[in-house]
């Protein structure tokens, strides 16, 4: 949400964007603050997620769950 809808931003011509995205693609020197976290979010935090599904799934299913999650984290 806050990538296309937080913050205001008038261009040198005159119009007016809103959102952190937008922002940064018109050339808000000051945009580009929501986007950075993004990232280490990706690299880090959704395989570490998916490695604890792993670990807490039941015995039975964790052969399944762990080629399905590992493919996942390692996609993502």
């Amino acid at each position: 949400v806050f990538w296309f809808q937080v913050g205001g931003y008038s261009t040198p011509d005159g119009s007016v964007v809103f959102g952190d995205l937008p922002r940064f693609f018109a050339g808000d020197p000051t945009a580009g603050g929501f986007m950075a976290g993004l990232y280490p979010t990706m690299m880090f935090a959704l395989p570490a997620i998916a490695f604890a599904i792993i670990h807490e799934a039941r015995e039975d299913l964790k052969p399944k769950i762990r080629k399905t999650f590992t493919t996942a984290a390692l996609a993502s």
